[in-house]
């Protein structure tokens, strides 16, 4: 267990240093310098080349980056940091769909793997996480991704927020897995006594008008 946290440690210590570098290198070098330092730097971190990371789906990268049985979270979030580095590059050359669509893919790995390392993620990394989150409001979250990004909200106890992704999330339709999740959502939160609301902008109030919104929604597929 020693071992296994001294590798983690390890591996997110070379990750914060080799992205303080890149991002010096972001918004001055060209496309292919940036590029190529940015493989160099976090090829063997992530152990995936861009290329690959790119193209692949993102339940593939997930499942080829294990330790043994167990999801390898620090090279998932290398991989994480890649892409949103690639993002941001494609936005600065115009590029705004494609970097949309690498934030999103970068999101679906910084979720899991903040989870798993949990306090153990630097702080600017987990800014940039919210960041991402802000930056991504107006697109469109596959499911499975905005539940974690729910999830990952709740567990920090940002209520406000997390009714805004619940909402815009059922603007194009509400699943019934979205529909369940928004539901315990609410009663959850009507369990926390009115000072943890109030600490997560959503006071008791808001919770009740909330979770009478919520429950007029009729769930895709219900009868």
């Amino acid at each position: 267990m020693v071992l296994r946290q001294d590798y983690i440690l390890r591996l997110i210590q070379q990750l914060s240093l080799a992205m303080a570098r890149l991002i010096k290198k972001v918004d001055s070098d060209s496309e292919e310098i940036f590029l190529e330092a940015l493989d160099g730097e976090l090829d063997d971190l992530a152990g995936l080349p861009l290329s690959m990371l790119r193209s692949m789906p993102l339940e593939h990268i997930l499942g080829s980056m294990k330790m043994g049985e167990e999801s390898d979270a620090p090279r998932i979030l290398a991989a994480a940091e890649i892409l949103s580095l690639d993002a941001r590059r494609k936005e600065l050359s115009g590029q705004e769909a494609a970097a949309a669509a690498l934030r999103v893919k970068a999101l679906g790995l910084y979720l899991p793997s903040m989870e798993v390392l949990g306090d153990l993620v630097p702080s600017e990394i987990q800014e940039r996480v919210e960041q991402l989150l802000d930056d991504l409001r107006e697109w469109d979250f596959p499911l499975e991704l905005g539940l974690d990004a729910l999830r990952w909200l709740e567990g920090r106890g940002r209520w406000a927020e997390a009714e805004d992704l619940l909402f815009s999330m059922a603007e194009g339709g509400c699943e019934t897995r979205l529909f369940e999740a928004g539901r315990d959502f609410y009663l959850y939160l009507a369990t926390l006594e009115d000072s943890r609301l109030e600490a997560g902008g959503l006071p008791t109030d808001e919770v009740e008008e909330g979770l009478r919104s919520w429950m007029e929604f009729e769930p895709d597929g219900a009868s």
